[in-house]
Order: C-alpha cells, then structure tokens, then sequence
C-alpha cells in the first residue's frame, strides 16, 4: 500500500483552495469600495456642518444662488476655518464623466430658479450637494435622489446624479 496523494487529489484541493481566495477576495474589494463610500459621505457630512458654522457666524451661505460649485473650490475659497482637510472626492464615488467633483447648489428663496432637493422634494433645504454617481455609489443605497422644479409640487428626479442627504433645517 502506498500512502501519500494522487496528482488529481492534489490537482482538486489546489482547484478548492483556488475557488475559495477568489471568493474571498472579491468581497474584499466591494468591502474596500464600501468603506471609501462611507467615507466621502463623512467627508461630506462635516462639509454640511462647516457650511451651518458659516452661516451662523456670517448670515448666510456662501456662493452664489442657482450656480454650481465645485465642493472642493467651496473648501477651499470658504470653509478652510471650519474644516480639517479638505474633502475626499472618490472615483469609487464619483464617475467624473462631466464634472469629476462633488458640486454644492444654493437654492434661491425667491422663485428665480429652479431649486433642488435632495432626497424629499417635500423638505425645505437651502443647498445640496450632488454628483454624478459610479455603479458602486448607485449600489451603495448611501446617496439620495436629486429632484429639481419651481416647487415641490413641480419636483421631477434629474437623471444620472445623486445627491448627500445632509440634516438642514
């Protein structure tokens, strides 16, 4: 009788142990792609509370009403006393195909544009912050719907971004 192992018993667990680290390491990858989505949204969860810091100590929001900013042009140009570092802008999160960052909108109080919402077209919010989203940001269920109109009842969904929910008053 010989002990040891046959090439084909060999050749299977080596085929086993295969299967198995390429199972392991592809949910190590959407495990990574999870963690730098939540990430951004800490990154962008202190931007909203640096843009409250500033409107409390200065009146108002900073920007213009009704025109887009690059979040990290708000930083930078506004926010720098109110935030550590300037925030993250992921290519897990962010597609970049016609803007590559995080854009900020103040929404205007006194009807001369459209405004945005985010999330709930029902809630009174001042700004929001929006992007357009990579597959694993649209998977994530981390972001919400970005709606625009005159009012809400006027609200339809703009195709192909997504926005920050942020606590606003």
């Amino acid at each position: 009788m010989h002990t040891g192992f046959t090439l084909i018993e060999l050749i299977v667990v080596i085929a086993i142990i295969g299967l198995l680290g390429s199972v392991i390491m592809t949910s190590l990858a959407k495990s990574r792609a999870r963690a730098e989505i939540a990430k951004v949204m800490v990154d962008y969860k202190s931007v909203a509370n640096a843009l409250e810091l500033y409107r409390q100590e200065n009146g108002n929001y900073p920007g213009a009403v009704a025109t887009p900013l690059a979040v990290t042009t708000l930083a930078a140009d506004h926010l720098g006393a109110y935030l550590k570092q300037s925030p993250s802008v992921s290519p897990k999160v962010v597609s970049g195909f016609s803007s590559p960052d995080v854009l900020y909108y103040l929404n205007p109080t006194d009807g001369s544009s459209d405004r945005y919402w985010c999330g709930d077209p029902s809630s009174t919010q001042d700004y929001i912050l929006y992007f357009e989203p990579t597959s694993d940001a649209e998977e994530s269920g981390f972001f919400g719907t970005v709606y625009s109109g005159e009012d809400a009842n006027d609200a339809t969904p703009v195709a192909g971004v997504l926005c920050v929910v942020v606590n606003q008053k």
